[in-house]
């Protein structure tokens, strides 16, 4: 299901959930993702607003599917295998 809006921050996004070991059904947390923040620097080093486009991209992952808003906490849940 990659639409136009999946770019190489998404893939890396979409990397740091899998790597939370999140399968389809559970829940993860903002701060759980923040958690990788200074790797995606490291990947984007021209980027410094790294939380800022992490939030973005879970919104893109949730208009496409992926993901889902559970509450204003900062809670999350997988609701669709993400790619490889």
């Amino acid at each position: 299901m990659r639409g136009s809006n999946w770019s190489e921050w998404t893939a890396d996004i979409a990397s740091a959930i899998q790597a939370l070991g999140i399968s389809v059904g559970g829940h993860f947390s903002l701060s759980q993702m923040y958690q990788f923040e200074k790797l995606l620097h490291k990947l984007h080093p021209s980027n410094n607003h790294i939380q800022a486009k992490i939030r973005q991209q879970l919104q893109v992952l949730q208009e496409l599917g992926y993901v889902l808003f559970i509450n204003n906490k900062g809670l999350y849940q997988l609701i669709q295998e993400l790619p490889e």
